[in-house]
């Protein structure tokens, strides 16, 4: 069987279990009072309207995205650089600068990393450690409110349109959200203040569905979904090319919005504080005892994407 077969989630819960435990679908690894995470990918993943600087840029913030979702602040940055020597130098200094102005926007150090050459397209591979903001919270329970930052389906929109041969119009945001996506500084702040609250919490990278279903899968719990929080103008635009909902979440990710499962007590103040920083949050589920994804009284199956089969 090839990878492509098996499919990343797959591999992960099968292959790389059998070492890590039942931790595997962690997003980042916490010792002590640290955090830490490294992510990564493939320099041909750069698109016409993105340049090398974005994808420094991006890269940085995929890491930092994973490590303040886990309630923590970013403090180091290192990076390994796959890159062919055919490469211009002004391409790749790019890349560094996008690398260092992401790292001091998020308050962290760029301290430096690896270099190699690469003889297909490269690769970006960025490692963050972070300082833990709560070194306890509670327990996932059954009636925890799930609350997501914002909407999404930015990142869909794109996608959706390059599958499409980019038939469908892409919205400018869209084009920022993919080119250079940006995690609100000011978020580290304000999660400390609610430690007590928060019983869980993650970015939005694999789209909707996968980040629910990881949180169901790790800690034996349901999810009752009320609401499937999509951008209104995109889902009434897509709707018109005949793409419902549900095509939506399925080519979704890389949207890092957050997911916070919080006590029922504390939510009014939690989405409060999130508003005054510029998020508009919103509950859309609760946390059930049905070990399943339930949407209209009915199993949404998981969906979205996969780094070795695609979208699925």
């Amino acid at each position: 069987m090839k990878l492509k077969d098996l499919g990343e989630h797959n591999f992960i819960s099968d292959i790389i279990s059998k070492y890590l435990g039942k931790d595997v679908n962690s997003d980042v690894f916490i010792q002590g009072n640290k955090v830490y995470k490294l992510d990564g990918f493939q320099l041909s993943y750069t698109l016409p309207f993105m340049d090398y600087y974005d994808i420094g840029w991006k890269a940085v913030t995929g890491t930092i995205s994973d490590i303040i979702f886990s309630l923590a602040s970013p403090n180091i940055v290192m990076v390994s650089l796959g890159l062919s020597n055919d490469m211009e130098v002004n391409d790749a200094e790019k890349i560094i600068k996008g690398i260092y102005d992401a790292s001091i926007y998020y308050h962290a150090r760029y301290v430096g990393g690896d270099t190699n050459n690469s003889s297909s397209s490269g690769w970006i591979d960025v490692a963050g450690i972070g300082d833990l903001l709560c070194n306890e919270h509670p327990q996932i329970d059954k009636g925890d409110v799930i609350v997501v930052t914002n909407k999404i389906g930015f990142t869909s929109n794109f996608f959706i349109s390059y599958l499409s041969n980019f038939k469908i119009p892409i919205f400018h945001d869209s084009l920022v959200k993919i080119s250079h996506p940006v995690v609100n500084t000011h978020l580290p702040r304000v999660l400390q203040r609610f430690c007590g609250a928060i019983s869980y919490s993650t970015d939005i990278s694999d789209g909707l569905v996968i980040t629910l279903y990881n949180i169901i899968q790790r800690f034996s719990v349901g999810i009752k979904l009320d609401r499937i929080p999509i951008n209104d103008v995109i889902a009434n635009m897509l709707k018109t090319y005949g793409y419902s909902i549900f095509d939506i979440l399925k080519f979704s990710g890389e949207e890092y919005e957050g997911i916070f499962v919080v006590k029922e007590k504390n939510y009014e103040e939690f989405v409060n504080a999130l508003s005054i920083i510029g998020y508009s949050p919103m509950e859309i589920g609760r946390v059930d005892g049905s070990n399943s994804l339930i949407y209209n009284d009915k199993k949404l199956n998981e969906t979205g994407w996969d780094n070795f089969k695609g979208w699925f």
